[in-house]
């Protein structure tokens, strides 16, 4: 992988990582405001609700540094094509 193709995608990577930090300090709490408003009828699904939310959030960030990381790797040339000899996988 060369290095602007790195340095691009670790770019994407940062907005997205921005992106979703974003979604869990501002968008969560407007969210759960939003769920408690008058009427009252979703009232009951609001912590259900963003306790999903949050944790596709979370989700979705273990999956943006787990790529940093594979990215990382793939740099180094870390990366083997086989499996190392003694595993389940030879």
């Amino acid at each position: 992988m060369g290095k602007l193709a790195v340095h691009a995608l670790r770019a994407v990577l940062v907005v997205l990582f921005a992106g979703s930090v974003f979604v869990q300090a501002v968008m969560v709490p407007l969210l759960a405001l939003d769920l408690e408003g008058p009427g009252g009828e979703l009232s009951h699904l609001r912590t259900p609700f963003l306790v999903i939310t949050v944790l596709g959030v979370v989700a979705a960030q273990v999956v943006l540094v787990c790529v940093w990381r594979l990215v990382t790797m793939v740099r180094r040339g870390t990366v083997s094509p086989t499996p190392p000899s003694g595993t389940c996988m030879s």
